[in-house]
């Protein structure tokens, strides 16, 4: 027997979709897509002739709000790539909605499982809110606030499904807001903490075991990044002894960013070679050499510090120490 319990918090349900842009919403329900936090807002059009990828998050399900006259495309894939074998799902199209094969086109479906007329289902006006769930062959498609899916196919075997891109077209904008999912590219956030925490990058972690996260604000001149210890409200910072030490937070809220996202970034040895072409930048210092993230070891720990063109990791440790790197650090790569 399948339990339904439905919980919005923050949000006001109107029939079968709901206005949830600002506070974040959760759904507890045993058929339905699991959500939380606050979602990930994206604009597509159709000047932009790609599909904007977002990694998911913990499972194959996930649940979105679109604000859009027609055609919403959603394609389901194993990697971030046009040409990937991926599944599709169609919105609004001529007031038919689609399950299908993604062909080779953005647009085209070289074999449609479902045809499902669905006047009304979207709106230039209001957003409208649905969920996707993927379990093993089968792939379900329903309408916030209900349980039983409009559209629903069982492939010959599992689709392997990691991303979601979105995309519009026939001359439609959308407006979208997605949970579950991990922004694809790294990004700073101008907003404090309490806002950005669900899509901040961790950096690592302290020797407590505490995650780190990488915050940047100017200091004096340089632009430069921090380490950031949320349960102690803190941040710690330096570079090449322009200031060392711990500060607290308080003052900073309208100035500081949150590093975020990074589904896809890693770290890359980047000791005594030439710094990766593709290393993120965070800031400069004052005489204006850009800087990279970089962390190095430091007993059984990492630290996040920062690199420049002398090719050295500079780190702060959470007693104010300064510390350099020369031979073993890495750098941040997008």
């Amino acid at each position: 027997m399948t339990k339904s319990i439905s919980i919005i918090l923050g949000c006001l349900l109107f029939g079968d979709f709901l206005i949830v842009p600002l506070f974040g919403a959760i759904a507890v329900d045993n058929s339905v897509a699991h959500f939380d936090g606050k979602p990930i807002a994206i604009h597509t059009d159709t000047k932009l002739e790609y599909y904007q990828f977002q990694k998911l998050g913990t499972s194959s399900s996930f649940m979105f709000f679109v604000k859009s006259g027609h055609d919403a495309f959603l394609k389901l894939s194993g990697l971030p790539d046009e040409k990937a074998s991926n599944f599709l799902v169609i919105l609004g199209n001529n007031s038919h909605s689609f399950l299908c094969k993604h062909g080779e086109e953005p647009s085209t479906c070289t074999d449609i499982y479902v045809d499902k007329e669905t006047p009304g289902i979207l709106s230039a006006q209001e957003y409208k809110g649905f969920w996707i769930t993927i379990q093993g062959p089968k792939i379900s498609v329903g309408k916030a606030g209900q349980s039983i899916p409009f559209m629903s196919y069982t492939l010959s075997e599992p689709l392997p499904v990691t991303y979601v891109g979105l995309r519009s077209f026939g001359e439609a904008t959308a407006e979208w807001l997605i949970y579950d999912v991990v922004p694809h590219v790294l990004y700073w956030a101008h907003d404090v903490w309490e806002k950005s925490q669900d899509h901040a990058f961790q950096g690592w972690q302290d020797i407590t075991g505490e995650p780190l996260y990488i915050i940047r604000l100017r200091h004096k001149d340089p632009l430069t990044v921090y380490n950031y210890f949320p349960s102690l409200r803190f941040v710690s910072f330096g570079y090449g002894k322009l200031t060392n030490g711990m500060y607290p937070n308080p003052g900073y809220e309208q100035s500081y960013e949150v590093l975020c996202g990074g589904a896809n970034a890693t770290w890359v040895s980047a000791a005594g070679v030439v710094r990766p072409p593709n290393a993120f930048p965070s800031g400069s210092t004052k005489d204006g050499d850009t800087l990279y993230i970089c962390r190095a070891s430091y007993g059984n720990t990492l630290a996040v510090g920062q690199v420049a063109s002398d090719n050295i990791c500079y780190f702060v440790l959470d007693d104010g120490i300064e510390l350099i790197a020369k031979d073993k650090f890495e750098v941040l790569v997008y």
